[in-house]
């Protein structure tokens, strides 16, 4: 057996985490590009609020080994079922989720989706570093980022709140994002119609 020091577990994790993040900018740089020529086919279908909630949850625990945030996952009907294409909202919740991480080094995030007659509420809130009213109606701008005096200081591609937008937006819904600089930012995404019944 191969005993591991700490530094070269270290190393290794980061090795990982790294070559994760990498695959996420280079899906997110596909994905903006099929939403851009219009080749991101949308597949309906009816599926458990509780199957995104376990893939949030998975992703939630891997990135708590890399991030002094606090997170919560809050989901009062995990049973609740939907009806609209499962991957474009995975992909809204994930990179809401990654977007306040990036920005939330140590305070609290929160991911939250409940429903509202038929429609299902994401929201994403956390306490960083906000973003100032000169940046706020620019940030679902490809290749955006807010640099607080430091360019491409976070990191990424850039692409993650255009896609949400873009996303959003095709399955008829709206996105409003509220922030104050050094407390925080809240997203909520609004998908009108996606609820059905409860199993």
């Amino acid at each position: 057996t191969v005993m591991f020091d700490d530094k070269t577990r270290e190393i290794a994790e980061q090795i990982v985490f790294n070559a994760g993040h990498l695959q996420t900018m280079i899906d997110g740089i596909l994905r903006f590009s099929q939403l851009e020529s219009g080749k991101f086919t949308y597949h309906r279908e009816e599926f458990q609020l509780a199957e995104l909630a376990d893939y949030i949850d998975a992703l939630i625990l891997q990135q708590q080994q890399f991030s002094n945030a606090r997170f919560s996952l809050d989901i009062p009907e995990r049973f609740l079922k939907l009806y609209t294409d499962k991957l474009s909202v995975q992909h809204i919740v994930v990179n809401l989720l990654m977007n306040a991480i990036k920005f939330c080094k140590e305070g609290d995030i929160t991911i939250r989706m409940v429903r509202s007659e038929t429609d299902l509420l994401i929201e994403a809130r956390d306490t960083g570093i906000g973003i100032s009213e000169e940046h706020i109606g620019k940030i679902f701008d490809a290749f955006y980022q807010v640099s607080h005096g430091n360019r491409r200081k976070y990191g990424g591609a850039g692409l993650g709140l255009s896609i949400v937008k873009k996303l959003t937006e095709e399955l008829n819904g709206n996105i409003v994002v509220e922030s104050k600089v050094n407390e925080g930012s809240r997203f909520e995404v609004r998908l009108p119609d996606v609820i059905r019944e409860k199993l």
